[in-house]
């Protein structure tokens, strides 16, 4: 079976742990609402993706793929979270809220990604050991 999973496993718990807190952070500041929150992480977490992608397409990386792409960021992004934070909204009646949730969500977390992707491509692939 090998490591993979372990290293799914592991990294998921570190990025759940880390949307948890996030999520917790932000609940305590005035203007945040659960929604937001989930937004921002979706949106950071684009960008990482985007990052890591371009990072590690010029390596040999399958492992570092598995803990941070698959696990660490699988577990920090959510999209069930969204589209509950989205029917939430709607059903609390507040439907430009759902609406900002979805445009906001799609179009920064392609920017983000994309952005990420620019990004990771520009890093040389000698500025860093190969990662295995």
């Amino acid at each position: 079976m090998g490591s993979g999973p372990f290293l799914v496993a592991l990294g998921g718990a570190v990025g759940t742990l880390t949307r948890h807190g996030v999520s917790l952070g932000l609940g305590h500041l005035d203007g945040w609402s659960v929604g937001w929150a989930t937004v921002l992480v979706n949106v950071t977490g684009a960008f990482a993706l985007g990052w890591l992608a371009a990072v590690l397409a010029r390596r040999r990386a399958s492992r570092a793929g598995l803990l941070l792409s698959t696990g660490v960021l699988g577990g920090y992004t959510t999209y069930s979270g969204f589209a509950l934070d989205v029917v939430d909204s709607a059903r609390e009646g507040v439907p430009v809220t759902a609406l900002a949730l979805v445009a906001v969500t799609l179009a920064a977390g392609f920017a983000a990604c994309w952005a990420g992707v620019r990004l990771g491509s520009r890093t040389r692939a000698t500025e860093a050991s190969p990662v295995r």
